[in-house]
């Protein structure tokens, strides 16, 4: 399997980062990963798994599998040798937690030193948000070529803005749930002070606070009367 050459300077920017990240890398590491699936979700909209010449088989935020199919009438460096049509080229993707500062690091199942050449000029792309929509542009353009094929109208879909963050129900409520949290914490211990002020000097109530008050019970809920 060949590798882009770019692939150890890639693995050491992560390292460097991983070691060097502070507080506000971290901060910024969620809208980074929202952007990322964006990106996910354009791409599965546009080279979906019956597309005929590319196709994303699986796509996460850490690893993409996708595969570029020639078809008929392809023919390698432009030969004119009659045969077989070439098969599908199968392409990995592997995306580190510091996306995208550290560009993605790609892979193919061949041995043919045409397509890692294809990887390893993936170096020239301009950096940006986008990194990755924009090295299958260029990866799709050079296979093209490679396979004396015409470019692909949908190729130029990759330059469309990208599709609305979407968030769920689930995900909404809870981030409000967080957020409220300490709010209510805080309520609930100023209420079980006041209590105490109030009865401990008449001596009828013992009151127990319990470790996790994190739990939503009852306003009542830890106090015993004796």
């Amino acid at each position: 399997m060949q590798r882009a050459g770019a692939e150890e300077a890639a693995g050491s920017q992560a390292a460097a980062g991983g070691a060097g990240r502070s507080g506000a890398g971290l901060a910024a590491a969620a809208p980074a990963g929202r952007l990322l699936k964006r990106e996910l979700r354009l791409l599965e909209s546009i080279f979906h798994r019956g597309h005929e010449r590319f196709r994303i088989g699986s796509a996460c935020p850490d690893e993409i599998s996708c595969e570029f199919v020639p078809g008929a009438g392809a023919r390698a460096g432009g030969s004119a040798s009659r045969g077989p049509p070439p098969g599908p080229v199968r392409i990995h993707c592997n995306i580190t937690e510091s996306y995208p500062a550290v560009p993605p690091i790609w892979s193919v199942e061949s041995d043919d030193p045409n397509l890692a050449a294809i990887l390893e000029r993936l170096v020239e792309v301009r950096k940006g948000n986008t990194l990755l929509l924009q090295h299958l542009k260029r990866i799709i353009s050079d296979l093209c070529k490679l396979y004396n094929l015409p470019q692909h109208p949908d190729v130029e879909m990759l330059d469309q803005p990208l599709p609305a963050e979407q968030s769920t129900q689930e995900e909404v409520s809870s981030e409000e749930e967080d957020e409220e949290m300490p709010e209510v914490s805080a309520v609930y211990q100023a209420a079980v002070r006041c209590l105490l002020e109030v009865l401990r000097p008449r001596g009828r109530v013992w009151v127990k606070l319990e470790e996790a008050r994190q739990d939503k019970r009852p306003m009542g809920a830890g106090l015993k009367l004796v």
